[in-house]
């Protein structure tokens, strides 16, 4: 599947798929910011705006998905390796980051 943005693709649209996926991290990692994003999704959405459909399209949200769980596993990726580095030096065993 192609998931990449286009120039066709309206500005109202880039908005929300980007604050859509800035409200899957938000709620995901319980952080304040939610419901910005839904007013900000919502007023994108709304017809006056340029949008003539009745919610995201489906590749949209395929896009969505895709770029949140990106951020999201790399987010746990950074903090286990943070998590096993700290482990390391509580246990004694050299960091891979230690000046020798």
């Amino acid at each position: 599947m192609d998931f990449s943005d286009i120039e066709r693709t309206p500005k109202n649209l880039r908005e929300v798929e980007a604050e859509a996926v800035a409200l899957i991290c938000c709620e995901a990692l319980n952080l304040k910011g939610a419901d910005y994003c839904r007013g900000y999704i919502q007023n994108w959405l709304y017809p006056s705006v340029g949008y003539n459909g009745d919610g995201i399209p489906e590749k949209s949200a395929q896009k969505i998905f895709r770029a949140a769980d990106r951020i999201l596993r790399a987010g746990q990726l950074t903090a286990n390796e943070g998590t096993n580095e700290t482990r390391q030096i509580e246990m004694g065993q050299p960091s891979a980051f230690a000046l020798g």
